[in-house]
């Protein structure tokens, strides 16, 4: 009687030469690097009365090798019904520690001259950010999600400034698209 357990065995041995060990290594977990780009896309923003403004977005999102912090540029540019139109910018600072820090807790709805200063923190849960800030007097929220397709990285932000109590919010939802960034060598 023949036995074929030997090369059995031999098969499996060779076929193990070919699999990688990277098949078996743990992924590394997502950091920002998940959301760097330069996106362009469309706003649609809410105040407290309901009329809804809409008009164009630009945000930057630039991330340091690490992956660890990110610098966020959000300016959007808004047509109301009357045919009035603002440039509302607003910049964040992810802190590796997991902070942040706000320029304009409004996203420059009041101007410039009258931005309010807010800090706080911020979470990552795989591809999506939730973003948090104040001052006492002004709340700010964030939640941010990216989805990469085959040749475009989709961003979709949702900012959303109130009073503290969070009462009389400003909502600004903004879709975006950003090209991928090119695979390292």
């Amino acid at each position: 009687m023949k036995t074929y357990l030997p090369k059995a065995i031999a098969c499996a041995a060779v076929l193990g030469l070919f699999v990688s060990p990277s098949a078996f290594a743990k992924k590394k977990p997502l950091n920002l690097t998940a959301f760097a780009g330069k996106y362009t896309g469309n706003v649609t923003f809410t105040p407290p009365s309901g009329d809804t403004s809409s008009g164009t977005a630009v945000v930057i999102i630039t991330v340091p090798k690490n992956g660890k912090s990110a610098t966020v540029s959000y300016t959007a540019t808004v047509t109301s019904g009357s045919g009035d139109t603002s440039v509302l910018p607003t910049a964040i600072t992810l802190a590796a520690n997991k902070t942040l820090s706000i320029t304009d807790l409004g996203v420059g709805i009041a101007g410039t001259n009258n931005a309010h200063r807010g800090t706080g923190n911020w979470i990552q849960q795989k591809r999506s950010l939730t973003l948090f800030a104040t001052n006492g007097d002004i709340n700010f929220r964030g939640n941010a999600a990216v989805k990469d397709t085959r040749k475009k990285r989709n961003l979709t932000l949702i900012l959303v400034s109130s009073d503290a109590d969070g009462s009389n919010p400003y909502t600004f939802t903004t879709t975006l698209t950003a090209k991928l960034p090119k695979p390292k060598k």
